[in-house]
């Protein structure tokens, strides 16, 4: 009983060496980052400059400097992030009564646009405008930029988890 006992300790020792031996080593080096489409130095957000310089589709986009403009506010718990439009406490419980929310994330510059009221496709179209104006681009050049544009299920729940893009984008989703 004992040899059996002594057997089954030696073999599962075997066991869990090889396996620490085959597992080691493993760690795959990843080279290939043309999923993170986003640049390694985020924008200069302390700039008074009158434009800035936003990465596009086409490569580079001279945009208005929007973060001067006195509708963007700035997150000062995360910063490089960027209210636009309206400012939304996320700690209240209700949010103000807003057709849409934009955030701006500096270091991959990346538009989101929340739609925040029915009828949705109004309140996209608001935004768009917001946006075209205050970033003085037209609308194949805002097309070009890294953005979102959903809506909260609470909204609207039939087009809750899609990226809704802008209405004037190839491959926008028609709203009623």
């Amino acid at each position: 009983m004992k040899k059996i006992l002594y057997f089954g300790i030696l073999l599962l020792i075997l066991l869990v060496a090889f396996l620490s031996l085959t597992t080691q080593d493993q760690t795959e080096t990843v080279t290939d980052v043309s999923w993170a489409d986003f640049p390694v130095e985020p924008i200069d957000t302390d700039t008074q400059a009158k434009t800035i310089v936003l990465k596009s589709s086409s490569g580079e986009l001279t945009v208005r400097n929007f973060l001067t403009d006195p509708r963007t506010f700035s997150d000062d718990v995360n910063p490089g992030y960027f209210q636009l439009g309206y400012f939304v406490d996320p700690s209240s419980p209700n949010a103000a009564n807003i057709p849409f929310y934009i955030e701006f994330t500096s270091v991959t510059q990346h538009f989101i646009v929340s739609l925040q009221q029915e009828d949705i496709a109004d309140a996209r179209e608001q935004a768009e405008q917001f946006l075209l104006q205050h970033l003085d681009v037209t609308e194949s050049e805002l097309c070009s930029l890294s953005y979102t544009v959903s809506v909260p299920v609470r909204y609207n729940s039939p087009y809750t988890g899609q990226n809704l893009d802008f209405s004037f984008c190839p491959g926008a989703v028609q709203l009623p």
